[in-house]
């Protein structure tokens, strides 16, 4: 009987320390671990409009009607990207580029082409116009 006694302080003894290893974590992290870093943000660049340009000094059609290649002041070339189809609709007079502040303090440039007003989505310093494009 003592025996049988023995084999079930036994059992017991290991039902209560396998249920309270595996309540615990295999590899606890230390606390410094767990916490989260912080992730450093990138300070967001302000995006380019004519006036950083110094004003356009000449401009090139882009591959497609969406795109216009600028010639700043200072003699850098600029790859302008527009939300709706400009350069199909341009004439004699050319295009003309202008910046407006809106009502959120932020600035926008536009290119007109004839009577029609596009949206520029972005400037983009670029090494030169494509090549096959003819100047303006």
């Amino acid at each position: 009987m003592r025996y049988f006694h023995f084999l079930i302080a036994g059992a017991a003894a290991l039902a209560y320390v396998s249920v309270a290893t595996a309540a615990e974590p295999a590899n606890p992290a230390p606390a410094a671990q767990t916490a989260a870093k912080p992730v450093a943000k990138k300070p967001a660049a302000k995006p380019l409009q004519f006036p950083d340009l110094g004003g356009v000094k000449s401009w090139r059609a882009g591959e497609k009607d969406t795109i216009v290649y600028v010639q700043g002041q200072d003699n850098g070339w600029y790859r302008v990207d527009t939300y709706e189809t400009c350069m199909k609709f341009v004439n004699d007079k050319g295009l003309r580029f202008i910046t407006e502040e809106i009502e959120t303090g932020e600035r926008l440039s536009k290119v007109i082409a004839d009577k029609y007003i596009c949206t520029v989505i972005e400037i983009t310093k670029v090494d030169a116009p494509p090549p096959s494009q003819a100047a303006k």
